[in-house]
């Protein structure tokens, strides 16, 4: 039987979510930029891998991990099955901005593998900022955020995003 409130419990959001081996994930610091992330990976390992949801959002990211000779693999889809990936040493790193839902179950993923997994919630309005319901999605967003007492600038590691050390990825 699966324990009562061991996952995140939020409403339908944008997660920005880096999941890694424990090797290369020991020594990050989550509240830096993801480019000086980056230069902290390739000073551990170089001929690093990512994998990345092809999206606008990610354009200038993917530009800079190539320049810094970074292979990138784009993915037009389900990031879940991109950190599959990493776990199976397909890539290094997965790193991006998608559903926070997935991002949870990524965190059962990193627990179940013995992964590290760094992620923090991503504002509507970042994401999509001329929609119709932009407003109605921050409001809702604002209220989560309000009830579970955590912000935009909470970072959540795997244990974070679920509570149980028993945790599966089936």
């Amino acid at each position: 039987m699966i324990p009562i409130d061991t996952m995140l419990q939020i409403p339908e959001m944008y997660m920005e979510k880096l999941l890694l081996s424990e090797d290369l994930g020991a020594t990050i610091d989550f509240s830096q930029p993801i480019e000086k992330i980056i230069l902290t990976l390739l000073n551990i390992k170089q001929n690093l891998s990512c994998i990345i949801l092809n999206k606008p959002r990610h354009q200038a990211i993917i530009k800079t991990m190539q320049a810094l000779g970074i292979h990138v693999e784009l993915i037009n889809e389900d990031d879940v099955l991109g950190a599959i990936d990493v776990v199976l040493k397909k890539a290094d790193f997965l790193y991006g901005i998608g559903g926070a839902l997935e991002g949870v179950l990524m965190g059962a993923l990193a627990i179940a593998t013995n992964y590290k997994m760094f992620a923090r919630l991503t504002a509507y309005e970042q994401v999509w900022p001329n929609e119709s319901e932009t407003k109605d999605r921050m409001k809702i967003e604002q209220q989560a955020l309000a009830h579970k007492k955590i912000s935009y600038d909470t970072i959540f590691s795997e244990r974070d995003l679920v509570a149980d050390e028993e945790a599966m990825f089936l």
